[in-house]
């Protein structure tokens, strides 16, 4: 910050902040956190939505000397509620539109601190350093994982680590103050952590990802060709859907990326062929490893250094610098070259341990037996090691999964469905019927005389669970199968049937409608699919979305009205209502050179702005209006939640809409400095007044 004082430290949406403001900002947080009494490792918990402020806080709470839980606004508030109490926070850096999911009852009056609400106090403190002493043992932030006991667990990481990860993964990928990072992570997933700190460390630039980015591989690529991004880190599931993309797209990869790095499950070697086959050597590939437990990443496997052909799955590499890697057996001995073992990891990146879980700590923190004082992280995961230290991952000791890159202890579900009461016998598996589509299933038995209601058992499980945690699938059946020693068998769990999504298939019944239908079952791997079937209550999620827009892309040739808007996805998730809108788009495109003569004053050229988000007619509709240039997706977790919500005691349903942005450019050939539809806030109020 020092050297570089005017450099673009985080842009995001056109707003930015330099190394000296986002220094200078995060000083006056953390001289207020000073000020109310915050004390040394203190836990504080900060949940706002993707902006330059996530980041002020963040820098914050370290430099007062505390340490930060970082909590996903989209989490269920079951979920939230329980990392608030088993963390024992008392001050919660929020904004104002959150702060009501963020109560907690036995928190002190006056503990969330509203960033929005409080920028005049705040400006009035001080914009010098602290002189704050901290070492490198003190906790820096504690993130919630996934937990086997039915409730997730705090990993506490420490500044030492934190520094030595930031430094060592900088050095690892050649990161300088040149290049333009991706924050792509959601700020409860520990990819942030590499996000954000090492490209801080070298004066480099956050580029803070937009929702819209996420529409279709098209749309990804024009906003890292946009932003100039140089780097990205992501999850290996949603590499696949890049490549997958380009490949079905042609889409070339912008010259500014220079570097991908993805992880957090095994990647699929078609998709690697792939990747070899349609990009090559460069942008440069890494493939990356690390549980949260020992910071982020421990190896990494550079596939050009490497000379990586395909022949074989992709290995995880090798460690990085300060991380020691060994594969070991069940005596803590090491085995030999290219024998499974489990994979044990030691060095500066180890952490604490688990908050509040001594025993839990014990298990899989444990004393070296190679270098007296230090400690060793039992991951769980079986690996081979060759002579020269380069690993491959061969699967799971236990029953803990990735998907999507998300970590998930098939235990914390199956806790959760045991308080389901309709339930006698319940188990959890990650299933991957389709290459590179893993899905979780779970197979469940009634008590005697108890049904399954699907959507019931849903909307309890969406209650309490994270979306990547919710089963995709739910088989019911007399008895879990056993094999002869009595136990559970896994192997002979069938795959999922049409049956057990409960669907009554209604087939298409035009060209367009058979057209998404096959469409559809591409994009989710089933056999059938019906008109009416709910995109993401057969297996849809936001990955496929992304999917789904490239596919539509391809079959109509071309960007369907200058780009689908995500939104239409969810406002019309089946086939008959997608066909309806589509052929609204085509019949549009036919008076394309009516269009062309249209003007900002010519309001009549502009299509609907009203999209439904929910039907209903038993209680007075809901309309949400957009800011001046918001967007519609704002508002469809809200729209959902209602669902979910007013389901019991009655079956009346709200109404919901959302009033759509409009642009000249979105009629006049997605031109950037055409002007707004609505310049004047009166002229936008009158037009939604006429919608």
């Amino acid at each position: 910050m020092a050297r570089s004082p005017e450099a673009i430290a985080v842009t995001h949406q056109g707003r930015t902040l330099t190394y000296q403001q986002l220094n200078e900002r995060s000083n006056q947080l953390a001289h207020y956190l000073v000020s109310l009494g915050v004390e040394a490792e203190q836990l504080i918990a900060i949940s706002l939505v993707r902006s330059p402020e996530m980041l002020v806080a963040f820098l914050s709470v370290l430099k007062a000397g505390a340490a930060y839980v970082p909590i996903d606004p989209n989490y269920p508030e079951a979920r939230r509620q329980y990392i608030l109490a088993d963390a024992q926070v008392k001050i919660t850096l929020t904004q104002s539109d959150l702060a009501g999911s963020l109560i907690d009852q036995g928190s002190e009056k006056g503990s969330l601190i509203c960033l929005d609400a409080e920028d005049a106090l705040l400006s009035a403190q001080p914009t010098t350093n602290l002189t704050t002493e901290i070492s490198l043992e003190q906790l820096a932030y504690v993130i919630y994982t996934s937990g086997s006991t039915g409730n997730p667990k705090g990993v506490m990481a420490h500044h030492l680590g934190l520094v030595n990860y930031s430094l060592a993964l900088a050095e690892a990928i050649d990161l300088t103050a040149g290049d333009r990072m991706l924050q792509f992570s959601t700020m409860s997933f520990d990819f942030i952590v590499s996000e954000v700190y090492p490209t801080l460390a070298v004066g480099g630039t956050l580029v803070l990802r937009s929702d819209e980015m996420v529409t279709s591989t098209q749309a990804f690529v024009d906003f890292i060709a946009a932003e100039e991004v140089s780097v990205i880190q992501f999850t290996t599931a949603f590499w696949h859907e890049l490549v997958s993309g380009i490949d079905r797209l042609g889409i070339t990869l912008p010259p500014t990326l220079r570097l991908i790095l993805f992880g957090g499950e095994k990647a699929s070697l078609a998709i690697c062929r792939q990747w070899l086959e349609k990009v090559g050597d460069y942008p440069r590939l890494f493939n990356a490893y690390g549980p949260t437990e020992s910071t982020v990443i421990t190896t990494l496997y550079d596939t050009g250094a490497e000379g990586f052909d395909g022949s074989q799955d992709l290995p995880i590499g090798r460690a990085i610098r300060n991380a020691q890697t060994y594969v070991l057996d069940e005596n803590l001995e090491p085995v030999s070259p290219n024998q499974s073992g489990e994979l044990y990891i030691g060095g500066l990146g180890v952490t604490r341990g688990y908050l509040n879980l001594p025993e839990k700590t014990a298990s899989v923190f444990i004393d070296s037996p190679f270098q007296p004082g230090a400690r060793l992280y039992k991951t769980g995961d079986l690996v081979k090691m060759d002579e020269s230290g380069l690993i491959e991952f061969v699967g799971r000791v236990d029953f803990q999964v990735k998907i999507r890159g998300f970590r998930i202890e098939l235990g914390e579900i199956e806790s959760c469905l045991d308080q389901y009461e309709p339930l006698e016998h319940r188990i959890v598996i990650a299933r991957e019927d389709m290459p590179g589509d893993k899905r979780l299933v779970a197979y469940v038995v009634m008590k005697a005389g108890q049904s399954l209601d699907r959507d019931d058992l849903k909307a309890f499980l969406q209650s309490k669970l994270p979306a990547f945690m919710v089963p995709s699938a739910i088989v019911v059946l007399p008895a879990l199968p056993k094999n002869a020693n009595g136990k559970i068998d896994r192997k002979a769990l069938l795959a999922p049937t049409q049956d057990d999504t409960q669907r009554s298939l209604v087939l298409p019944r035009t060209p367009l409608e058979e057209k998404l239908a096959g469409l559809w079952r591409s994009v989710l791997g089933v056999d059938s699919v019906g008109i009416t079937d709910d995109f993401f209550d057969v297996g849809g999620n936001s990955l496929l979305v992304m999917r789904l827009f490239s596919e539509l892309e391809a079959l109509f040739d071309q960007r369907l009205d200058q780009r689908l808007p995500l939104v239409e996805i969810f406002a019309a998730p089946t086939i008959e209502k997608m066909a309806e809108r589509l052929e609204q788009v085509v019949r549009g495109d036919e008076k394309a050179g009516d269009r062309a003569q249209a003007t900002a004053s010519d309001k009549s050229s502009y299509i609907d702005s009203i999209v439904p988000l929910r039907l209903g007619a038993a209680a007075p509709p809901l309309f949400l209006v957009h800011d001046a240039d918001g967007d519609t997706a704002l508002y469809l977790h809200l729209a959902r939640r209602l669902e979910q919500d007013e389901k019991a005691p009655t079956e009346e349903t709200r109404a919901v809409y959302a009033i759509k942005p409009q642009k000249m450019w979105q009629r006049l050939g997605n031109s950037d400095d055409a002007p707004l539809a609505h310049s004047r806030i009166p002229e936008l109020a009158q037009h939604c007044v006429e919608q």
